[in-house]
């Protein structure tokens, strides 16, 4: 990660933290209108980020139709989320250990991810890392792809959405948002990436996030690290 973005999900990581200062978001769900936009890349960056700022923190692949991230992090991609929701493994068998922070991968790709995503088991599996970890921060599918990202919402505290600049189109943008809205889920921030800084080669990420309707209320867990 370059120091342009470093900072900037320092930054991110900061705004999260002072959403709600007595009450911060512990269960961060980060999902994109469509894929190829930057939000695997964004979770991974950002539970870094947390994780540097002294919080304990593990990273959920909670997408179970195109997972990445065990070929990103050089991990065993053949048990994670499904064997736990499934009953075939616990948590402590299915985490592995990134740099600074936990990883539970996908595990096997199953028939029915959405039905998964949205199960009593997938809850329980979330709010037991809440009991273990400050910070969870759940990778998901794109919101106009699939319903994945909507229907697990509904465990987050807070959900960031990521857009590319100069592909995301507004439409595109505004149906991801309103599917957010249709199940009352907690947009706390949008995610541009890829933006060209004048007079430089780098990329950065921008955030814009607004005010939040309200946390979760799943506890504030340990202080913040900034």
């Amino acid at each position: 990660t370059s120091p342009i973005w470093s900072e900037s999900y320092r930054k991110l990581r900061t705004n999260l933290s002072y959403l709600e200062p007595d009450n911060p978001p512990r269960t961060l769900l980060v999902t994109s209108a469509l894929p190829g936009d930057g939000k695997t890349i964004t979770a991974l960056n950002l539970a870094a980020s947390i994780a540097q700022g002294g919080r304990s923190t593990v990273l959920v692949e909670a997408d179970l139709r195109r997972p990445s991230v065990s070929k990103l992090l050089g991990l065993v991609p053949d048990v994670g989320v499904t064997n736990v929701v499934a009953g075939k493994a616990t948590i402590d068998e299915v985490t592995q250990a990134a740099a600074g922070f936990d990883v539970i991968t996908s595990g096997p790709i199953p028939p029915n991810p959405s039905e998964l995503l949205g199960s009593q088991a997938f809850g329980r599996l979330i709010d037991s890392l809440l009991e273990k970890y400050e910070n969870v921060v759940i990778d998901t599918p794109p919101l106009l792809a699939v319903t994945d990202a909507a229907v697990a919402s509904v465990v987050a505290d807070a959900v960031i959405l990521v857009c590319q600049a100069k592909r995301t189109r507004k439409t595109e943008l505004r149906r991801a948002l309103l599917g957010l809205r249709a199940v009352d889920a907690n947009i706390v921030g949008v995610v541009i990436n890829q933006i060209s800084i004048p007079g430089s080669s780098y990329y950065q990420y921008s955030y814009k996030t607004p005010t939040p309707r309200r946390t979760r209320g799943r506890g504030a867990g340990g202080q913040s690290g900034e």
